[in-house]
Formats: C-alpha cells, structure tokens, sequence
C-alpha cells in the first residue's frame, strides 16, 4: 500500500469570542481541560485526539458534552456550553457567525488526509480522473 497526500488538516478549539482561551496566544489541548468541553462522540479522530493528549492530565477538568455531529457542537459553542474541539477543515461548512477558532499547536492535533492506494495496481483511468479532480477541488478551496 502507498499513501497518496491530500492535504494537512489541524484541530481547533472552537469558542464564543468573551471565553477565557481567546486570551491565549498559543493553545495545547491540556490548556481547554478546566473548560466545559464539546468533544465528538468514541470512535471519531476528534475524541482519539483528546483522550490521547490528556490522558496523563491532572487537572480537575470542567463539563464535557459528547455529540455526533459537528454542527451540534457549534449549536451548543453559540449556546455557550463550553468550547469544541473539531477539524479546521471542516469548520468553513459550519455557521461559526460570531465564533471564534484557534489552531491547537500539540503534535498530536495535526494529521494528514490523503488515499490509500495498493503499490502494485495502477489506478484505473477513473480513477485517474477522479484524483485529478479531488485535487482541483482542493486547490480551489485553499483559494
């Protein structure tokens, strides 16, 4: 198998603009744990991501909300439950009106996205088009 690289994504917190963390100039996950917390459900990259970076925290940490959709999450930040954890990639899909972001600098909330493919099969010429495609699509979004 070989890895073909799309594109790099970061975690982010994600808060009304009065919360304490806007304070912060740079921002690790163990920084949001006194915080109440919005996290995505067991099973997403997002939750993996927190339980590993705080896993040896031990600080008392505040409230922590799970839910399966990003957009919730954002519902819940514009309702001021506290601040979510989600991919910046997917925060241009969301109504952040009045949110604000901020990247977490950890190692660990930085991850590549990019197609599997097997190192002794070429793709198709569907599948050629298709990773042209992906790419164009991914460029004209940076833009």
């Amino acid at each position: 198998m070989s890895v073909i690289p799309l594109v790099d994504d970061v975690f982010c917190a994600v808060y009304p603009p009065e919360h304490p963390v806007a304070e912060y100039e740079s921002l690790y996950l163990e920084d949001l744990v006194p915080y109440d917390l919005i996290v995505l459900s067991k099973g997403s990259s997002a939750r993996d991501l927190y339980e590993k970076a705080v896993a040896d925290v031990t600080t008392r940490s505040g409230l922590r909300v799970d839910t399966t959709h990003m957009a919730t999450a954002i519902l819940f930040v514009h309702q001021g439950m506290g601040v979510a954890i989600l991919p910046k990639l997917a925060l241009k899909s969301l109504n952040l009106n009045g949110l604000n972001y901020k990247p977490l600098v950890d190692p660990v909330a930085h991850r590549k996205i990019g197609l599997i493919q097997r190192k002794k099969q070429k793709l198709s010429s569907a599948g050629v088009d298709f990773l042209s495609q992906l790419y164009d699509c991914l460029e004209n979004k940076e833009n």
